[in-house]
């Protein structure tokens, strides 16, 4: 068997539709994969909630000290990302509701690749509406406090790989969490598609 007979005869074997049997399991499987994800996002956003209410509380008594206004901008600047972090987490994971229980199989796979999608564009835009809102604020606290020396630099220095980290790590979220389960939704609709 020569190479290109191997790939025909693979295109073969998988063009053939599913049978009942393989696509209530595919869909079950799909249907698993998709409410565990779901109650990640959950998750996520209580634990991100939590932590935002926390560091607005832990930055508001900076605005008591007369003396730091680079510090107090910097102060404001978190705060209002947190509030910021805390909406933009929440809206975008009700902004489009739930199937229905009893909804049909296509209106299901339909309204998760859209839920999808926005938690795809969350995490690819992360850095402009969470690291960098953030990163700046803490950095203009910590030089506002302890002067624009050395120190500060260097602390710039660290939250900007600790910046990268947070990026590559919802980088690499897209592309080993969210889009496998997307594409398999994808492939249950073009699925459904191609059989009517």
């Amino acid at each position: 068997m020569m190479f290109d007979d191997l790939r025909s005869s693979w295109q073969e074997a998988n063009d053939k539709p599913l049978s009942f049997k393989e696509r209530e399991q595919l869909v079950t499987k799909v249907c698993r994969r998709v409410e565990r994800l779901s109650g990640s996002f959950v998750q996520r956003d209580v634990i991100e909630t939590i932590a935002a209410v926390v560091v607005i509380l832990a930055f508001l008594p900076l605005f008591s000290r007369p003396d730091i206004y680079v510090a107090k901008l910097g102060a404001a600047i978190i705060i209002g990302s947190a509030g910021f972090i805390i909406y933009k987490m929440h809206h975008t994971r009700t902004i489009t509701k739930r199937p229905r229980l009893d909804a049909p199989l296509r209106e299901f796979c339909e309204v998760e690749i859209e839920r999808l999608d926005r938690q795809i564009a969350l995490s690819r835009s992360v850095l402009s509406w969470y690291i960098a809102p953030l990163i700046i604020g803490v950095n203009l606290v910590y030089s506002g406090i302890a002067g624009f020396g050395a120190a500060s630099r260097n602390y710039c220095i660290v939250t900007l790989l600790l910046a990268a980290a947070i990026y590559w790590w919802n980088q690499r979220a897209v592309t080993k969490s969210l889009l496998p389960v997307k594409n398999e939704l994808t492939n249950l609709l073009d699925d459904m598609n191609q059989s009517n």
